[in-house]
């Protein structure tokens, strides 16, 4: 396993990158399309997964769930909400692509599992918002998302607050 090495990132990476949110943001529009809520749901579709919930979008109930509590490795549309949050806090001036970002005890601890990442981040190192971004949306760094969440929201959990 390596260490994430910073680098300059060519243009080549970052027209690729941009596609690939493209295509991501594409996806995500398609998929928060609000459909009216109905009030009965007699036909369940089966689903194949390990868990899932589905939540009425207007009043918050979970329509649907199965093993929602379970704790399992990030999807990937997880982290490509966390890089909607990096995108979003650009725009906003919240962040900046030159932020120095510290990577905590936890977002190592989660470095090191192969199973969850395919390189580690020293605890205490600093990178910016921009190489954790391309680490995200490129290696699918599930503990680089962890460090940004902790960024943007003062903890993983407080990002989806700010």
């Amino acid at each position: 396993m390596q260490t994430l090495q910073k680098h300059n990132i060519t243009g080549t990476i970052r027209r690729s990158a941009a596609l690939k949110l493209l295509v991501a943001a594409l996806l995500f529009a398609a998929l928060t399309v609000h459909l009216p809520a109905q009030t009965a749901y007699a036909d369940v579709p089966a689903v194949d997964a390990k868990a899932y919930i589905v939540i009425d979008a207007n009043t918050g109930e979970a329509l649907y769930e199965v093993n929602s509590n379970q704790v399992l490795v990030p999807a990937s549309l997880t982290k490509l909400m966390t890089a909607y949050l990096v995108l979003d806090g650009i725009t906003e001036r919240r962040i900046s692509w030159g932020d120095k970002v510290t990577i905590s005890e936890y977002s190592n601890r989660i470095s090191r599992q192969t199973s969850l990442s395919s390189f580690r981040l020293p605890t205490g190192a600093k990178y910016t918002v921009e190489e954790l971004f391309y680490a995200i949306t490129l290696n699918s760094s599930n503990a680089g998302s962890i460090a940004i969440a902790e960024h943007i929201g003062g903890g993983s959990e407080g990002a989806l607050s700010a």
